[in-house]
C-alpha cells in the first residue's frame, strides 16, 4: 500500500485503515503518508478501546477514530467530519 502511495500520492482522497495490521500498524503507515500528503484525511479503524486508540490518534493530528464493529452510519459521518475538515 505504501509503494504505490509514493508512487502518486495524488490519486488517493483518503486513507481507511486499520490501526492493527499485518506488516505495518495502521499508526505508522498514516505517520508515512502523512509525511508525503500532509492534508489527506486519514480514518482509522479499531477493535481497541477508545481512550487508547485515541492517544494513538492525538500523535497523528487530525485523524478520526472510529471503533469496531463500524456501522454504515458511523463511517458516513466520520467521512463527512475528515472531508469537511479545513485544510
Amino acid at each position: 500500500m505504501l509503494d504505490r502511495f509514493k508512487k502518486d500520492p495524488g490519486a488517493f482522497d483518503l486513507l481507511l485503515i486499520d490501526l492493527t495490521m499485518p506488516a505495518m500498524t495502521g499508526e505508522r503507515l498514516a505517520r508515512k503518508v502523512r509525511a508525503i500528503h500532509q492534508d489527506l484525511p486519514v480514518i482509522i479503524c479499531t477493535g481497541y478501546g477508545e481512550q487508547m486508540a485515541q492517544q494513538k490518534l492525538d500523535r497523528l493530528g487530525g485523524a478520526q477514530l472510529l471503533l469496531k464493529p463500524v456501522e454504515l452510519r458511523d463511517l458516513a459521518s466520520g467521512l463527512r467530519r475528515v472531508v469537511a475538515r479545513p485544510a
